[in-house]
């Protein structure tokens, strides 16, 4: 029996992935996006455990294109125009509230978790497991563990949504039931097929 629905942030309940940010704020900053990915791969581990936050990021970006990267007038307001919450995701978590435990498992930076605390995206989860809080990223099984242990559940009864397939295999190793998302409409079909009520 299903008792909890977690949930992926980027590209889920947001419209939008981490990718789809790094293309706008390259754009803005009038950087080539493979150079900049480049820049950010070098620190993608850091970035995601909070051992390296968005402003200090900025900074090596700034030294290394020579461009001025200032956090608040750039990076924070480029992330929240290019990541918009997903309306139609959230009209079925509306529907899901009060039946099952809704919880977020997400990589995120410490700088893009904090704006969307502020902006009221993981309000009505818990727990809210992220790998810059936890220091454990997807797709490590320790991040899930951390999961189940915060919501006293065994895997099998949960559901894990994520938009990419390779972040599923551990999960579904472990016992969760798993859905690769593509839309909302598809998620409501597949959480039905998993004996999920909406």
């Amino acid at each position: 029996m299903i008792k909890a629905v977690f949930f992926d942030v980027g590209g889920v309940l947001l419209t939008r992935d981490i990718e789809s940010f790094y293309k706008a704020l390259s754009k803005v900053l009038g950087v080539d996006y493979e150079c900049f990915m480049n820049l950010h791969n070098k620190y993608k581990k850091d970035l995601l455990l909070g051992k390296l936050s968005a402003r200090e990021f900025s900074d090596k970006a700034r030294m290394c294109f020579k461009k001025e990267m200032k956090y608040r007038n750039i990076w924070r307001i480029t992330y929240l125009n290019a990541t918009p919450p997903n309306i139609e995701v959230i009209k079925i978590i509306k529907k899901l509230k009060g039946k099952y435990i809704l919880g977020i498992i997400s990589n995120s930076m410490e700088d893009c978790d904090r704006i969307n605390s502020e902006r009221g995206i993981y309000d009505g989860f818990k727990p809210v497991i992220l790998s810059s809080r936890c220091g454990v990223a997807k797709p490590s099984k320790g991040i899930f563990e951390i999961a189940l242990k915060e919501s006293g559940l065994k895997a099998r009864e949960c559901v894990f949504i994520d938009d990419r397939e390779n972040l599923l295999e551990t999960p579904k190793k472990m016992g969760f039931k798993t859905i690769l998302f593509k839309d909302a409409e598809q998620l409501e079909k597949e959480l039905k097929k998993k004996g999920v009520c909406l």
